[in-house]
């Protein structure tokens, strides 16, 4: 029997597929609305912005396209300047990147690390460009607090 009177307990009851998009956006924004409510305190809504890789320019993401191996990809991120604004999916408008979070949770393309990737590449693969772009940006905003989210290796 579950004890439904402690406050930190979620249950979840119906969950439709309506309810969450391919991009994650709608989980986000309830898990927003839950902590509100939860909490009792009114919590400023979530930046979501969309593909990493639109921190860069499009000269930028060419270039970074045609580096043959992650090192040579590490290096040309750190020469560039990430843009300092990005389409954010919650307010519907162009909001700064560069605003220093305290937290962030992340969720990075996972394909090349897995070990049902019988062909996996690891940072060498097709997803180097995200890691050492998000890298770049944290190391430039200092962000205190970040869970990189993955999932381990499962066969």
């Amino acid at each position: 029997m579950q004890n439904h009177s402690n406050p930190r307990c979620c249950l979840v009851l119906d969950l439709t597929p309506e309810e969450i998009d391919r991009h994650c956006r709608q989980v986000i924004h309830d898990n927003h609305r839950w902590i509100s409510q939860w909490s009792a305190k009114t919590w400023t809504v979530p930046h979501v912005h969309g593909a990493l890789l639109e921190q860069l320019s499009d000269e930028d993401r060419t270039k970074l396209k045609h580096q043959s191996c992650f090192k040579e990809k590490v290096k040309l991120v750190q020469s560039i300047t990430l843009k300092d604004h990005q389409y954010c999916f919650s307010h519907g408008d162009y909001c700064k990147t560069t605003r220093g979070d305290d937290l962030e949770f992340s969720g990075l393309p996972c394909e090349e690390n897995s070990q049902a990737n019988h062909n996996r590449r690891f940072m060498e693969g097709r997803f180097g460009d995200p890691y050492c772009t998000w890298a770049k940006r944290h190391e430039i905003l200092e962000t205190p607090l970040i869970i990189l989210e993955n999932t381990p290796d499962a066969l």
